[in-house]
């Protein structure tokens, strides 16, 4: 992530789910500010995982978190209010 690109759209996988979100704010303590369909959020940057640019705008649709891709994430990651992948 690069604070260059607040308010650009990003995906990415954690808590069991894939999100995609408008980046807002990179804070000292690791958390992200994030805008997920319309609503403020904050995630810890260690929980983000594949983190893809998608551009300077989200789709039109908001799109809703989904399940893991079949290809999945490695086995040692960790699901729960918290995706934890090392």
């Amino acid at each position: 992530m690069d604070e260059g690109h607040r308010g650009h759209c990003y995906r990415a996988f954690w808590g069991g789910q894939t999100h995609t979100f408008q980046l807002i704010n990179l804070r000292d303590d690791g958390m992200v500010d994030i805008i997920e369909n319309n609503m403020p959020n904050a995630v810890f940057h260690e929980d983000i995982v594949g983190l893809q640019y998608l551009g300077v705008n989200c789709p039109a649709i908001p799109t809703t978190p989904t399940t893991p891709p079949p290809t999945g994430l490695p086995p040692n990651c960790s699901y729960g209010p918290v995706t934890v992948c090392f």
